[in-house]
């Protein structure tokens, strides 16, 4: 993750989500590179119902960031 301190939940929003952990840590790693802070919600939330991944990983940023997390993302053929 790119920050130390997660922002509130309501100063995030999600930019990408997915089930497969390296993209996650892909998309966090191009968006630090980027200078946009990201944190990775519910990448552990699979592992409390055993192999199979149910939950997907979700990547937020700032609100005021999501734009161009989505612009860097989409770039990489990450985004939505």
């Amino acid at each position: 993750m790119a920050s130390e301190s997660t922002p509130a939940p309501d100063q995030l929003e999600e930019v990408f989500r997915t089930l497969d952990p390296i993209q996650v840590q892909i998309a966090c790693d191009v968006l630090a590179e980027a200078g946009i802070d990201c944190f990775v919600f519910d990448a552990n939330a699979s592992r409390l119902w055993g192999r199979s991944p149910l939950v997907p990983a979700r990547l937020m940023v700032p609100a005021a960031d999501a734009g161009e997390a989505r612009e860097c993302l989409e770039g990489l053929g990450l985004g939505d």
